[in-house]
């Protein structure tokens, strides 16, 4: 059985996922609690996943995660956790002091950038209903994507977009589709983005990160949730693979 702990001490949006998302019955999911302790490694280890679901930052001059907190997270993952981590519309909310974004993440991720922004198309084709519902149907050949076929795609719903560093090793999995559209909240522009990357992979020492650009996918939407497209099959190989459970 694997033990996956979905965190709700960092101001998540995304506070439970629905059993029915899983085809496998071999994951027991715990939550965090008022008296956990996520400075402790090993309270950490007795978990082979940390599931983050959304964390919004709280304010400019409020830390997102403490130094003792993010010390031990990565002590976790280079000796062998996992974390899946999910972002949304809006990124890190534009704050220039990084102790209050997810950038803090930037070695675990190779993420330098959260976009303030909110991603978009115009074309009927590429979007489902509205146009933040995003279809996405060029996947890479990776344990990911074992089980999808090419009819498969994908849908991602009010979603952001990462701006990934150059000195680490990363790997990106999804890119936006040719002529999305992102509207900035800062400036209220709208600007067209190229192969901009929606979920990126790295393996950090022993441990792997993944990290997501929307939450969508974790909620029962019929447009942009896990039972659009081939979501469900995504949320299950970044499972599967994080678990070791493929190669």
């Amino acid at each position: 059985m694997y033990q996956i702990l979905i965190d709700l001490s960092h101001n998540e949006q995304l506070a439970s996922l629905p059993d029915e998302i899983f085809v496998n019955q071999d994951l027991l999911f715990s939550f965090t609690r008022p008296t956990d302790d996520l400075t402790s490694l090993e309270f950490l280890q007795q978990y082979d996943m940390i599931f983050m679901g959304n964390p919004k930052p709280v304010s400019e001059d409020r830390l997102l995660f403490t130094p003792d907190e993010l010390k031990t997270l990565k002590q976790y993952v280079a000796e062998g956790g996992n974390l899946f981590l999910t972002s949304g519309a809006r990124g890190d909310y534009n704050f220039t002091h990084e102790l209050g974004s997810l950038r803090v993440f930037y070695n675990l991720t190779g993420i330098i950038q959260y976009h303030y922004a909110v991603l978009f198309h115009t074309d009927p084709q590429i979007y489902r209903t509205k146009k933040w519902n995003i279809k996405i149907s060029q996947f890479p050949s990776h344990p990911i994507f074992t089980n999808f076929s090419t009819k498969d795609y994908l849908v991602f719903g009010k979603s952001t977009f990462f701006s990934l560093g150059e000195d680490l090793d990363v790997v990106p999995l999804i890119l936006a589709p040719e002529k999305t559209q992102a509207h900035f909240y800062q400036n209220k522009q709208k600007t067209p983005i190229r192969q901009e990357s929606l979920m990126v992979a790295n393996e950090f020492h022993k441990g792997k990160v993944i990290s997501l650009s929307s939450s969508s996918l974790f909620t029962r939407n019929a447009h942009n949730g896990y039972l659009a497209g081939a979501n469900q099959k995504l949320i299950n190989g970044i499972f599967d693979w994080l678990l070791d459970k493929v190669e």
